[in-house]
């Protein structure tokens, strides 16, 4: 798979989905429905996941991510999953998610 264009923390987002908590088996379906919602209103152009407010993801929230990535790239939008540092940000870099799409780490002093 092509790697895209890095993006960096200062490009337009034009859609940007936010999820909070836990990521895993007991949420997936509404953050899955989240995902529907978004696209079918557009999710076009730069797709921005926000996971500084998980605490917690599973493989149901990793596959819940990698169809954001595959609905996003069947539109040819960019995608980006801005993280902190932390257990989250190290399950997707684990899983290899770092390989398919730019996963931006901010400290509390970016924000």
């Amino acid at each position: 798979m092509q790697r895209q264009k890095p993006l960096s923390g200062d490009d337009v987002v034009s859609t940007r989905i936010r999820f909070h908590g836990d990521l895993d088996l007991a949420t997936a379906p509404a953050a899955r429905a989240q995902v529907l919602a978004v696209f079918a209103a557009g999710g076009d152009g730069t797709v921005e996941v926000d996971l500084r407010g998980v605490d917690f993801v599973d493989s149901s929230g990793i596959g819940v991510l990698v169809g954001v990535v595959r609905r996003a790239r069947a539109r040819a939008a960019d995608v980006r999953f801005r993280v902190r540092p932390g257990t989250v940000r190290d399950v997707l870099f684990l899983v290899g998610i770092d390989r398919i799409v730019d996963v931006v780490t901010e400290t509390e002093a970016d924000q």
